[in-house]
């Protein structure tokens, strides 16, 4: 026979239902633009097969001018005081996705092969990286290095390159569309830096104060990327 629970025992479950409402009612969002070069220059591609079709004679069209694109090429993050946001990234299409990854020391990374063919990622300076085969839908884990940068590459496949960045107290990650806008969604109130990350440094960042109403940032934070002569 089940007892009815007793008005203290009601008392208690509502008083946390409040509780859980109003600390997810403190939190509020982060709203900015990137600005993105116009003249973009991409570094100089080593020797050997191109990252893309595009990138390629193919007997009919000329290969097309490479291109920034924010969320492929250019990793958006939050710094500050806060739980560290799990690191689940993926490779799609004969590239990591993103091309910058970031980590907190010790976190565990995670990197799921979402192509039809089997990738052999691997880094000279991360510990448990080495070269082998993560078969289609498969993942690879490691526990994030020191803070730091770290080239990532793929024995198959040499045109995929990676970067990662381990950076103390992430707090988020935001996605980055194709005309450089992103958000942070559910920020505790406090103070913060927006940090971007490109290759293998980091090209931007702003400090912003966030309470309970949305913030936008005005102006777009500006990158320091190699332009076209």
């Amino acid at each position: 026979m089940l007892k009815q629970p007793s008005h203290w025992a009601i008392a208690v479950l509502v008083g946390g239902l409040g509780l859980a409402t109003a600390t997810t009612a403190l939190a509020g969002t982060i709203s900015g633009s990137l600005a993105l070069p116009t003249n973009y220059a991409p570094p100089a591609r080593e020797a050997g097969p191109a990252a893309f079709y595009w990138q390629e004679w193919n007997g009919f069209l000329d290969p097309r001018p490479e291109r920034l694109n924010p969320r492929r090429d250019l990793a958006v993050v939050l710094i500050g005081s806060g739980e560290a946001p799990p690191n689940n990234f993926k490779i799609s299409g004969g590239a990591l996705l993103p091309s910058v990854l970031i980590a907190s020391p010790g976190a565990d990374v995670r990197i799921q092969n979402t192509d039809g063919c089997a990738h052999e990622l691997y880094s000279d300076d991360i510990e448990g990286l080495t070269a082998l085969s993560t078969a289609p839908g498969n993942a690879r884990s490691f526990p994030a290095p020191a803070n730091g940068h770290y080239a990532i590459q793929d024995k198959l496949y040499g045109h995929l390159q990676g970067h990662l960045h381990v950076v103390s107290n992430l707090v988020a990650r935001a996605e980055a569309d194709g005309n450089g806008r992103f958000t942070f969604g559910e920020v505790e109130p406090g103070t913060y830096t927006v940090k971007v990350f490109h290759g293998d440094r980091e090209v931007g960042s702003t400090e912003v104060v966030v309470d309970t109403s949305p913030l936008i940032i005005e102006s777009p934070i500006p990158l320091q990327l190699a332009a076209a002569e």
